[in-house]
């Protein structure tokens, strides 16, 4: 029992140009992949900024209502108040006692 053993010579350890093409997609579509992932935080980030500015807005505008009515209210009582002719109305809701 004879045991051979046959050395092919070395050849060039360069890739084949199907393995270059496989390395070359994987890096696209891995930065394609990290672009999208970056525009996807970079637009739920604007959202939620959004969404801040626009409570911010809405609770600016509901207390500027609220402190015309309190102004309106006051200038009705002191022109009740300061009306001569006190026959018709008078009090908070205009009933007159």
């Amino acid at each position: 029992m004879k045991l051979t053993i046959r050395v092919r010579p070395k050849q060039d350890r360069q890739p084949s140009p199907k393995k270059k093409q496989k390395g070359i997609a994987l890096v696209t579509v891995l930065s394609i992949l990290s672009v999208l992932t970056v525009l996807s935080v970079a637009i739920i980030s604007l959202a939620g900024t959004e969404l801040r500015s626009a409570r911010s807005y809405s609770d600016n505008v509901r207390t500027r209502q609220l402190s015309e009515t309190v102004i309106s209210m006051v200038v009705g009582q002191i022109r009740d108040a300061t009306r001569t002719d006190k026959t018709t109305g008078g009090g908070l809701f205009g009933g007159g006692w």
